[in-house]
This record gives structure tokens, sequence and C-alpha cells, in this order.
């Protein structure tokens, strides 16, 4: 795909459903890029978007709690599971924790929580804040909360998602044939995830805006 120009922002989100929430946020003002989820994926993404240095790049998506932190975040630290560290621009936000597989369930949750310090767990922080970084970007990390502390995330419903990050209808209605209790469980997520996109949104505006108005600094190149 062709090299944006360095104003125009930059929005990797792992699932489709993410990159409709960060196009309705930001409307035709950015380039939004589909990367499937999971760490290989938005390294494969990264290294193929080419972007100048100085380019204003945010991972935008869903993504877990590990503690109480609201319906949205935005990262002030990385941590990957070597325990090491990446800062990012923006101080008094959420420490991610990036992860090579989901984690689902409510204890290991906050057994991560606990190990980290993190508040919020996903699969391609921890990918994304090194290789901005490499490439002298302007990067944020926005996610919106969509399983918190206290849940268990049925590990049906990672497989919904596509390694191109689309939904997998006959995978969903497959799944909720097997377990009709995934029905309820859909609707509770999918009220969830959209109050979350939502939250997040803002955040990602307000993240843009951010780096926009900033020229690069040390602590990003």
């Amino acid at each position: 795909m062709p090299t944006p120009p360095v104003s125009a922002p930059v929005i990797f989100c792992p699932l489709e459903i993410e990159a409709k929430a960060a196009r309705k946020a930001l409307g035709h003002a950015c380039t939004v890029i589909r990367t499937g989820p999971g760490p290989e994926a938005i390294r494969r993404a990264i290294e193929h978007a080419d972007l100048a240095a100085g380019s204003v790049a945010v991972l935008f998506g869903t993504a877990g709690g590990l503690a109480p932190v609201g319906i949205a975040g935005r990262a002030s630290t990385i941590i990957d599971p070597d325990s090491r560290t990446w800062e990012a621009r923006y101080k008094g936000g959420a420490v991610i924790a990036g992860v090579n597989a989901p984690v689902c369930k409510a204890l290991e949750k906050q057994a991560l929580a606990r190990r980290t310090g993190a508040s919020i767990v996903d699969c391609e922080s921890h990918i994304f804040a090194p290789l901005a970084i490499e490439r002298a970007w302007r990067w944020a990390v926005v996610r919106g909360i969509t399983d918190d502390h206290t849940a268990d995330l049925p590990p049906a419903v990672i497989a919904w998602a596509g390694a191109d990050g689309r939904t997998r209808l006959m995978r969903v209605l497959a799944s909720m044939l097997r377990d009709p209790r995934l029905i309820a469980e859909s609707i509770r997520l999918g009220r969830r995830t959209s109050r979350a996109l939502r939250a997040a949104g803002l955040l990602l505006r307000q993240a843009i805006d951010d780096l926009s108005s900033h020229p690069m600094d040390a602590n990003e190149s």
C-alpha cells in the first residue's frame, strides 16, 4: 500500500470492528490498517506499513481489564512477558501488559496484575511499542476494555475472529450450538464492546491531537 504522508495519522487495528470504530471516530483524516489479531500479525503489518520517521501511529482496539480501570485507557507504559518496558509520551495513563496469548480467566488476570502492576492486557502492545520506537514514530496505544478483571472470557469467543480480524459468523453460530450459554455472553460482550469502543474513540481523537501537535522527543527516538 502507498505510504501515507507524515501528517496523516495511521491507526493499526487488530479487528475489523475496531477498524470501523476508528474510522467512525476520525473520519477520513487517517489511514486505518486492519492487521489481524496477535503478536505476529501486528509485526507483519508494521513491517509492511513503510511509514516515515515522525509519522503518527496509534494501536487501537479492545483489550482485557486486569484491575479497576474504567471502560477505556491510553497507555503510559507497556510491559512484555519478559518484564521489559517501554514508556509512551503520555503520562498518568495505564500500564498495559502485552502477552502472546489471550488471558481469559479472571484469576489469571488478577495474577498478571499482581506480577506486572498492569491494569490492561492485550496481545499486540509489546510488539507495537518497540517497533514504533525503532522507526521513530510518534506513537500511542489506546484500548477499550471489553472484559474486566472480575470476568471470565469464554475461550470460544477468541476463535470468533479470523486471522484477518473479521468475525467468522459460522464459527459464532457453531459455538453457540455447542454451548447455548454463549448466546447471552455474546449479547453482553457486544454491548460492552460498543461502549468500550465509543469511549476509546474519544481517547483516540485526543491522542491524535496530542501526538500531532508535538515534535519528536528522546522518549520516542
